[in-house]
């Protein structure tokens, strides 16, 4: 009996080590699935022409989340909004730009008129959101735009801005270590900026920075751009004031110094306004298999949408399409490896993000799944170009967090960084951040130090601005990391 009792404890160790073999051979199949050749494939497919930057609210954005629910049931994930539909609809309008416009200035010197004409892509871009028509009228600079009471603070104190162009500065005076940074933050958007504007009569705008924005809403019979920074100190020419010189002064004292620029602007966009529109979120849910911990959610998250057409084709490679094929490459490794998961993991692709969070803050108020069952957040945006690999935020939450170190270690064995979860209280710029500020533990994936040249709402954001060697390595690092999570019955929803 002895000699029999030994034989069958050896024999059910041995089938319990090919058991644990059995799964590590599953976990590491999905693992090596992950391939940067796939994942440049994936990001050239949403970044085609044809479908115009993935605009929130256009039909090239909604050939986009098909394409991404094609790929999602092809995997075996399942849709979770009613009727069986994939898409979480929102309303959600937008505005077509027919072609780049027109910018140019006029100014008198020694009884002539000189009148130099920018160029599209190098020197401007035409405004996403513009009324369609030409304005022609005198420039005032205005500093930061900015009307604050409460800050004492008001650009267009002295100056009459009815009727004329405004060129505005973007952001403000301040940083975020100021001591009223959360009361000078909510007046930092572009939306804030352009109302502020109209409000003080002006009938058209030059912000000086040069990025496709399609944040801001349209308003008929304004007319706007954004310009590159050493085109608009052109504007200063013949002036005893210089900009640079009055953005310290503005800085130092936080006093407005808004001059009239002595030059004629004229702008001209050709556009058509969509009022009645829509977009969605695309959620897509790999089920748990535990009775119970199924019905606790892990999410993961990328914005789907772009800038858009801006003139020109604008691909939005980085800003937001690697976001997105990282965690298609995530979600396909799981769903084919069949690695066991207690908990469900929820895929969603936000709409609107470049709108203004629209997506993102659409689910934090129709949540799907009850948000004291959702255990985290990760978001995934410009995931795609850099030498190392992190978690924001994960040093918040310990037991999280030792997933993604121990999987670097490992497997991966590049630098790791991960960082305490942190608000400034400026304006949500994420919509990781959206998630944070509505209560749920909300990390995001980083890939530090850019090895290409970054292109931010430009035209240069291709499929050729992305590392696929860097993105394969953040999708596998959260694969790994994910299982574990997943899996881990002493972590507890808060």
């Amino acid at each position: 009996m002895n000699k029999l009792s030994l034989i069958s404890i050896f024999f059910l160790f041995i089938c319990f080590n090919l058991k644990a073999q059995n799964t590590d051979s599953l976990i590491l199949s999905g693992f090596h699935s992950i391939s940067s050749n796939e994942i440049q494939s994936f990001i050239e497919t949403l970044c085609k022409p044809e479908w115009e930057g993935r605009r929130a609210g256009a039909p090239g954005y909604m050939e986009a989340a098909n394409y991404v629910v094609d790929s999602l049931k092809s995997w075996g994930l399942k849709p979770v909004m009613k009727n069986n539909s994939w898409f979480q609809e929102f309303e959600h309008e937008w505005t077509k730009i027919k072609d780049h416009g027109n910018l140019s200035v006029s100014f008198e010197l020694n009884k002539d008129t000189i009148t130099k004409t920018y160029k599209f892509p190098d020197d401007y871009f035409p405004g996403s959101s513009s009324s369609s028509g030409t304005i022609t009228a005198p420039a005032v600079w205005v500093g930061y735009g900015i009307t604050a009471p409460e800050l004492k603070y008001d650009d267009y104190a002295d100056i009459d801005a009815k009727g004329k162009i405004v060129v505005i500065e973007m952001e403000t005076p301040v940083n975020s270590k100021h001591k009223d940074y959360k009361t000078w933050a909510k007046y930092s958007s572009t939306v804030s900026k352009l109302n502020n504007a109209i409000k003080h009569g002006a009938k058209g705008l030059i912000f000086i920075a040069k990025l496709a924005n399609p944040s801001l809403p349209y308003n008929d019979n304004f007319v706007y751009c954004y310009m590159k920074q050493s085109s608009v100190d052109e504007l200063f020419i013949g002036l005893k004031e210089k900009r640079k010189t009055l953005i310290e002064q503005i800085k130092k004292d936080l006093k407005p110094h808004s001059l009239l620029l002595n030059k004629t602007i004229s702008i001209t966009a050709n556009t058509e306004y969509y009022p009645n529109s829509s977009c969605c979120n695309v959620l897509g849910l790999l089920e748990g298999s535990d009775d119970k911990l199924k019905d606790e959610i892990i999410i993961v998250g990328a914005h789907l949408d772009g800038v858009g057409n801006a003139g020109a084709f604008f691909p939005a490679a980085l800003d937001n399409a690697s976001g997105c094929v990282d965690i298609m490459a995530i979600a396909q490794a799981l769903a084919k490896s069949k690695a066991t998961l207690k908990r469900s993991i929820l895929f969603i692709f936000f709409g609107a993000e470049e709108t203004g969070l629209r997506g993102s803050t659409y689910y934090t108020e129709h949540p799907v799944f009850p948000k004291n069952k959702t255990l985290c957040m990760f978001n995934f945006d410009m995931v795609g170009n850099g030498r190392d690999i992190g978690v924001w935020g994960a040093d918040s939450y310990p037991q999280i967090q030792k997933y993604f170190a121990e999987a670097n270690d490992k497997y991966i064995h590049r630098k790791f960084h991960s960082s305490e979860y942190a608000d400034d209280g400026g304006r949500p710029r994420t919509d990781g951040m959206v998630f944070g500020r509505a209560g749920y533990r909300s990390m995001a994936a980083i890939t530090p130090h850019a090895v290409k040249k970054t292109y931010y709402h430009d035209i240069g954001d291709t499929p050729d601005a992305v590392v696929p060697e860097i993105m394969e390595d953040i999708s596998k690092l959260f694969y790994l990391a994910l299982i574990g999570i997943a899996n881990d019955e002493s972590i507890t929803v808060e």
